[in-house]
C-alpha cells in the first residue's frame, strides 16, 4: 500500500542516494593517503526527472505547457519571481591541491560533503517521519 504513494517513494529514492553518496566520500576519505586517487562523487539528484518518473509523465514541459504552482491566495507567493538562472550541466570541480603522489582527495571538501550529506539525509529522514505520523493521524482520527 505505502508504495504506491508518489511523495514516499520519491523520499526513499532520496534516501537511498543520500546513503550512496555518503558511501563514495567515505571512500574517498579512506583512499585520502592512496597515490594517484580522485575524489569521486555522483551525479546531482536530477528533480525534473524524478517527478517524471514518479508522475508518470517523461518530462515537467512539453511544449508550450507548463506546471504552475496553484495557491489559494495572491498573498501566499508572488507569481513575478523569476526562477533564477538555470544550471543544466555538471561543472568539472578545480582541484587545488595535488599531493606528490598525484592523490586529489582534499580532506577538508569530503569532510564539508559528508557533513552536508548526513544533514540532507536527517532532513528527509524527519519529512518521512512526519508525513507517516501524518498519514497515520489521518487513518485513525488520533
Amino acid at each position: 500500500m505505502l508504495e504506491n504513494i508518489a511523495l514516499l517513494n520519491g523520499m526513499t529514492q532520496s534516501m537511498e542516494w543520500l546513503s550512496s553518496r555518503q558511501r563514495v566520500i567515505s571512500q574517498n576519505i579512506a583512499n585520502a593517503n592512496t597515490p594517484g586517487y580522485h575524489a569521486r562523487d555522483l551525479e546531482p539528484a536530477n528533480f525534473s526527472k524524478t517527478l517524471g518518473n514518479l508522475t508518470g509523465k517523461q518530462s515537467l514541459v512539453s511544449g508550450n505547457e507548463k506546471i504552475s504552482l496553484a495557491t489559494t491566495s495572491t498573498d501566499h507567493m508572488d507569481k513575478k519571481l523569476s526562477p533564477g538562472k538555470k544550471d543544466n550541466g555538471i561543472k568539472s570541480r578545480e582541484v587545488y591541491e595535488i599531493t606528490p603522489d598525484s592523490n586529489g582527495v582534499e580532506l577538508e571538501e569530503q569532510i564539508i560533503k559528508a557533513s552536508e550529506t548526513a544533514m540532507q539525509y536527517q532532513m528527509v529522514t524527519n519529512l518521512y517521519s512526519k508525513t507517516m505520523g501524518l498519514m497515520k493521524l489521518a487513518v485513525t482520527s488520533k
